[in-house]
């Protein structure tokens, strides 16, 4: 099983149905897939950028002998690969090894890998000149330590709890939003153990 992708239902039926291509049909496919991987929005539309023309995908079943839901299903798990691929900056033997853990056949993980070898240093150029692949950024923290007394009348105090202000960036729109969260030391702990453990992958991917 991969360690990479997460292996849905739908993903893998879609990558029952890359058995059923020949390497060279899926060669010409993937070549436009994997063009799109990474690139922006359209600014007017807000549409991501598609391998193909609705003309281009209406023949689709006809040239690879599939209905046209399984296309969809392909060509997105397609895109999907790829773009676990890109963030996790894998090289393509590592690639084709993830690929054949998750199912994909031999001849065909060996397609994928050789055109994510033959792109790859593009894609991630893509992905590193693209202002976010992701809608919304954190864009600010502020934080303080509250205390509070259990009553009106009382002395006695609360536990102390954490005050979180994140600003928060649209890349889209450009506008900021501001999101306030309240951690227990317990909560405030719990996320701390999880923070450390995302800083120890991304130092493993860089």
């Amino acid at each position: 099983m991969s360690d990479l992708f997460n292996l849905t239902d739908r993903l893998r039926g879609a990558i029952a149905l890359v058995a059923s291509i020949d390497p060279r049909k899926l060669t010409m496919i993937l070549q436009r897939i994997i063009k799109t991987v990474g690139t922006p929005k359209d600014s007017s539309t807000q549409q991501s950028a598609t391998a193909f023309t609705p003309d281009e995908e209406a023949r689709l079943p006809s040239v690879l002998n599939l209905s046209m839901p399984e296309i969809v299903a392909l060509l997105d798990a397609c895109t999907l690969l790829y773009e676990k691929a890109a963030y996790a900056s894998l090289s393509a033997t590592r690639f084709n090894e993830e690929l054949r853990n998750a199912g994909v056949g031999g001849d065909q993980a060996l397609v994928f890998a050789k055109v994510w070898e033959s792109e790859r240093a593009e894609v991630l150029e893509r992905l590193a000149t693209t202002s976010s692949v992701v809608p919304k950024v954190l864009a600010g923290v502020e934080w303080q330590l509250h205390v509070g007394l259990a009553g009106s009348e009382s002395r006695e105090m609360q536990q102390p709890v954490a005050l979180f202000e994140l600003q928060i960036l649209d890349n889209d729109t450009r506008k900021r939003e501001r999101v306030d969260i309240e951690f227990s030391h317990e909560q405030l702990f719990a996320f701390y153990t999880k923070l450390e453990a995302i800083q120890e992958q991304l130092d493993t991917l860089g």
